[in-house]
């Protein structure tokens, strides 16, 4: 049987090509072999009216920021089911932290080959199953990919100019259409989270706020005008939905490996449901991590406060903003053996 994956990548041809792999013969394909990238000519941003080249500017700054705050959560969604960086270890970190190179002339900015091969590999020893090779090859397209990009600005167009002109219009080619069909087919056909395309836009739209100060810009390869960028940008990004779910909890584990705060694994009294349930240094005061910590070796239980944001009826991610214990706390059930 071919071995395709492990053949070094030179272009994101070639990526799509290995989706397409992935997708028509799944099991033709090594899912742990080590993912070579060899180049990578995509941009995340580019101004060719830049007055001075190798130069940066605090809204580009902004921009790349807002991009890798919203990689790392899909990345956090892809190894971990969490989308918040909490969850990161010291080498995801590592792996996140991505080289850009800033090109000659006017202003580029431009990821190295070896940063975005560093960061499939890592995850490609962190995941397990026949969804690995998938998971790893749309990461990258939906983050790094031009395709992926010009389809969503169009889409974005299309949805918010009631009338656009022919040269504003961003014609998609028949290679393009199909390109989106397979990252949609790999999507459904592995099961894959759809919150990391969800947080691709995002990151996107991140991108796409310092060409709304230039008459002319790249944005992840795709030209972009001043007037597409504002309209693309125009209204509000998606809201994932959230509710309260303020109740008395059990604290069943506390996970201490995060140097931004603790992932709590909590238990509702009322229907036994359990979640898992960030506890950040920030937005906590020492006396409710107190709280957490004390009713997890007691056993006891607590009134929480809490955030949760679901995708459909699952919990997606949630947030401890207050921690009160109970004075007559109910012991925890016996366990079943």
């Amino acid at each position: 049987m071919e071995e395709f994956v492990g053949e070094p990548i030179s272009s994101e041809d070639e990526l799509w090509e290995l989706l397409n792999k992935i997708i028509s013969d799944p099991e033709g394909v090594s899912a742990y072999a080590p993912v070579e990238i060899t180049s990578w000519e995509n941009q995340l941003l580019y101004f060719p009216n830049e007055e001075v080249g190798h130069s940066i500017r605090p809204a580009i700054a902004k921009a790349v920021t807002d991009f890798h705050a919203s990689l790392s959560k899909a990345y956090a969604i892809a190894l971990y089911g969490q989308s918040s960086r909490i969850v990161l270890k010291r080498e995801d970190k590592e792996a996140l932290d991505l080289i850009l190179l800033v090109t000659d002339g006017s202003t580029g900015l431009v990821p190295l080959a070896k940063a975005i091969e560093r960061l499939a590999n890592t995850m490609r020893d962190k995941l397990t199953g026949k969804q690995v090779t998938a998971i790893i090859v749309v990461m990258i397209l939906v983050y790094f990919g031009e395709s992926v990009a010009k389809q969503y600005f169009a889409a974005e167009l299309e949805a918010k100019s009631e009338k656009i002109e022919a040269d504003e219009r961003i014609e998609l080619s028949k290679q393009e259409t199909e390109r989106m069909r397979l990252v949609t087919e790999a999507f459904k056909r592995f099961g894959l989270p759809t919150d990391i395309i969800d947080e691709a836009e995002d990151g996107l739209r991140g991108l796409t706020k310092p060409a709304t100060n230039n008459d002319r810009t790249h944005v992840r390869g795709v030209p972009l005008t001043k007037r597409q960028a504002l309209t693309i940008l125009s209204g509000k990004a998606k809201e994932k939905e959230g509710r309260r779910l303020d109740g008395e909890y059990r604290v069943l584990d506390i996970n201490t490996e995060s140097d931004e705060g603790y992932i709590v694994r909590l238990q509702a009294v009322d229907t036994t449901e359990e979640f898992n349930a960030f506890a950040n240094y920030a937005e906590l005061s020492q006396e409710d991590i107190h709280v957490i910590f004390e009713v997890a070796e007691e056993k006891s239980v607590m009134h929480g406060l809490v955030n949760a944001f679901f995708v459909g009826d699952k919990i997606s991610r949630a947030y401890i903003v207050r921690a009160n214990k109970l004075q007559d706390s109910p012991p925890n059930p016996p366990s079943v053996m």
